[in-house]
């Protein structure tokens, strides 16, 4: 602790450091051998094709890491948001079944399925005509008579 009072009374003093003290030697917490760290800085000048290939490959391990997080994170919105309508839309179904009654109810999803029910045979209708147009169109024309 006296070490860094006077790291900081000589960094308050000079603006800058001690020359006895390495700036790796402020952080004591640090579990990685200072041997390995003292190399650290001289490695781009070594071997400058090792460090790119170290930096690419961290630039995309940290990017991959982002798109995950990412990626959840939409995920658990749209799940969210489907949970959200699934149970909201009971909600609402249970507060018009107790609000209309139990016969009125089905009386109405029964006026619904007619509904829905006959714009499927309207639908289905329209296709057959336009089957039948389509097969007409495609039959050959006789051969025209040559003079």
């Amino acid at each position: 602790m006296e070490a860094l009072q006077d790291i900081f009374t000589t960094l308050a003093n000079n603006g800058t450091l001690p020359q006895n003290i390495s700036p790796l030697s402020i952080l004591p917490f640090l579990s990685v051998p200072s041997s390995f760290l003292s190399k650290i800085p001289a490695l781009p000048s070594e071997l400058p094709d090792l460090s790119s290939i170290v930096l690419t490959l961290l630039a995309i391990f940290l990017a991959l890491k982002i798109l995950g997080m990412a990626v959840r994170t939409v995920w658990g919105w749209a799940l969210f948001i489907f949970r959200l309508a699934f149970w909201g839309s009971l909600v609402v179904v249970g507060i018009w079944v107790y609000i209309r009654g139990l016969e009125t109810t089905a009386n109405d999803l029964g006026w619904i399925w007619g509904l829905v029910n006959q714009s499927i045979k309207e639908e289905e209708k329209r296709i057959r005509e336009f089957q039948v147009e389509e097969m007409f169109q495609q039959q050959p024309r006789p051969p025209m008579a040559q003079p």
